[in-house]
């Protein structure tokens, strides 16, 4: 799981400058490790990608979400693994040059197999108002 994060990072050194924050970490009542937030900047000191994990009561890891960002912080395409880093949901998000959402896309896998593929766009009213 840690190579799929390493590889983007590579990935993303070679185009810009990039930057990882200490993960931010919480705990449950008894101390132990619940999340892990893994946060990689760009070259501008924009959030480019973050990785979040979720661990059980003994510390073993079981789902891991990555999210990249556009250069203006919206999100623009998130993945959700299970702890055998088989993908679960890919969603992805489309914005025009206003900002405002295009589209949303899901895709929901079992077995590593796609399930089910769900497109939707704003309503033709919600089009109509500049700050949806």
């Amino acid at each position: 799981m840690h190579l799929r994060l390493f590889i983007i990072a590579a990935t993303l050194l070679f185009a810009t400058q990039v930057r990882a924050q200490e993960p931010v970490v919480t705990r449950d009542d008894a101390g132990r490790i619940a999340t892990s937030l893994h946060v990689i900047e760009d070259g501008h000191g924009q959030v480019a990608w973050s990785v979040l994990y979720s661990y059980d009561t003994a510390g073993v890891v079981q789902s891991r979400v990555l999210t990249r960002y556009d250069a203006s912080g919206r999100v623009v395409h998130r993945s959700v693994y299970t702890p055998d880093d088989e993908l679960l949901t890919d969603e992805r998000w489309r914005y025009d040059r206003h900002g405002n959402r295009r589209s949303h896309t899901l895709d929901t896998y079992t077995d590593g197999r796609r399930t089910s593929h769900i497109v939707t766009k704003p309503s033709a009213k919600a089009k109509k108002n500049p700050t949806n």
